[in-house]
């Protein structure tokens, strides 16, 4: 069991190794991740480190700067985007929802630190 000032150093550096670890452990034990089959959580790992691009609404599949319209990455994150949401039989538009659970969660817990300190 980690101490709480290791938790609360996690926290501080929201999107390094020792968070992301912690959040995914915590998504595993909660009852939505408590249900997954083996065989079947890679795809939930996956889902819980892809995020939305908020600028574009975009899954992330590479450097934002570089998906934005126009640019080099633009075309083939639209074909990301479409192929994720066939993936996750999800409309374009219902993606963001199905995904994004650990970036929005680190981001959270991050922004409640900053103000309990």
């Amino acid at each position: 069991m980690r101490s709480l000032a290791e938790a609360d150093k996690a926290v501080t550096s929201a999107f390094g190794h020792a968070n992301r670890l912690r959040l995914i452990n915590a998504y595993f034990a909660s009852p939505a991740g408590a249900s997954v089959l083996p065989g079947e959580a890679w795809a939930h790992v996956y889902r819980l480190l892809l995020w939305t691009d908020g600028t574009t609404g975009l899954a992330h599949c590479y450097e934002s700067d570089k998906c934005q319209p126009g640019k080099p990455w633009y075309a083939r994150s639209l074909a990301f985007h479409a192929w994720l949401a066939d993936a996750l039989e999800a409309s374009a538009a219902e993606v963001a929802g199905r995904i994004d659970w650990m970036f929005q969660r680190a981001a959270q817990e991050l922004a409640a630190e900053v103000v309990r300190r």
